[in-house]
């Protein structure tokens, strides 16, 4: 026995690695479809069904939340990889001064904290009549997901040859061409990995989410979640659920783009 533990040593812990990560999750997936007290400490739970799914689209109209959060985290993504890129194909591909400062200075303000900004941008927004709006996220994430993005775009853009620009000016590509049918066909790793990124940081945020939205109206999943009371065990099922359903999205989407994040991370890992 001893001797086939030894053995096997890396595949058995391999496997107590996975119990302890995915053990969790699956208990969280029990407790959402468990319709009963769950108060008390037994782990024998009766009465499966879809109920507090139900609950949450019909009495909490958690579908519009997501939306919201959809919303915001998409139109984020979008804005944060279109101007990143823009940057980063300037500092690096044309002859900016002091290039290399500007990233250092983009990777400085990532470093930022972000509750430091809270009450300044409570103040503009409440004065610009933005608070409780779409508008009151999407503005902070963007500027907070823009230097990381342009880090890592720069990163990609360093790598590819001069040589090929070269030789597509020589062949009469201009640069608009040269950028949209060159740059960013050799850029998709990094944008994938980027968008990834910014993606789940507006999904989960929570900080600057509970502060400048009020309503369901602009409401975000993690300050809605946060709103469910607890006083009773029976809301476990719930915030179970709701926990379930806000994962498949973020799951979908790195399972997606699984070989463009893989190639990512990857990239520039073997000397050429």
């Amino acid at each position: 026995m001893l001797r086939y533990i030894k053995n096997n040593s890396f595949y058995i812990l391999t496997l107590l690695l996975l119990i302890w990560c995915i053990g969790p999750l699956v208990w969280l997936l029990i407790i959402s479809f468990a319709h009963n007290d769950l108060s008390s400490t037994s782990f024998v739970l009766m009465n499966f069904d879809i109920l507090n799914y139900l609950k949450l689209f019909e009495e909490r109209d958690f579908f519009f939340i997501i939306r919201n959060s959809f919303i915001v985290a998409l139109i984020t993504t979008i804005l944060s990889l279109s101007i990143a890129t823009l940057t980063a194909y300037a500092l690096t591909r044309k002859n900016v001064r002091f290039g290399k400062l500007f990233l250092f200075i983009f990777l400085s303000v990532s470093m930022f904290p972000s509750i430091a900004t809270l009450s300044p941008l409570y103040m503009i927004f409440r004065t610009l009549g933005l608070r409780d709006s779409i508008l009151s996220l999407i503005i902070p994430y963007t500027v907070f997901c823009l230097p990381i993005s342009i880090w890592i775009l720069a990163g990609y853009f360093k790598q590819i040859p001069k040589e090929l620009e070269e030789s597509a000016k020589i062949d009469g590509c201009s640069d608009f061409k040269i950028f949209w049918n060159i740059f960013l066909p050799l850029l998709s790793p990094g944008l994938a990995t980027a968008a990834i990124l910014i993606f789940v940081y507006c999904w989960n945020e929570f900080i600057f989410a509970i502060s400048f939205t009020a309503t369901k109206m602009s409401r975000t999943i993690p300050p809605d979640i946060s709103l469910f009371p607890t006083g009773s065990g029976y809301v476990m099922g719930d915030l179970a659920a709701a926990s379930i359903i806000t994962s498949i999205p973020l799951v979908l989407i790195v399972l997606f783009f699984q070989r463009k994040i893989i190639s990512g991370l990857t990239s520039g890992a073997v000397k050429e």
